[in-house]
């Protein structure tokens, strides 16, 4: 096994196989606290992302997710409705579906 450092993260080669570990979950855990003093209703959404993530056992997008959230909320969808979106949401893609259609 080879590891590399990279950044925040360690890259290990490991028979022929590469894994990422903790890359973008350390750069994600980074910047959302600045965002969520940038824009308050940030923390809101970030709350309802997580509620979709613990629902559908972690097998989601999460950028396609938050980005979602931050269309419909932008086009006047309330933080209600958004979170009630996602507990009737009963996969992924319906979820995804149940939010494009509210764009």
């Amino acid at each position: 096994m080879v590891e590399i450092v990279v950044g925040m993260g360690v890259v290990s080669i490991v028979g022929g196989t590469l894994l990422v570990c903790y890359v973008v979950d350390k750069v994600f855990k980074i910047r959302e606290p600045v965002q969520v003093q940038e824009n308050p209703k940030r923390k809101d959404l970030l709350y309802i992302r997580g509620v979709v993530r613990k629902r559908f056992d972690n097998a989601i997008n999460e950028l396609l997710a938050i980005e979602l959230l931050e269309s419909s909320h932008d086009k006047g969808h309330s933080i209600e409705t958004l979170n009630r979106w996602a507990r009737v949401a009963r996969s992924w893609e319906e979820w995804v579906g149940i939010m494009r259609q509210g764009l």
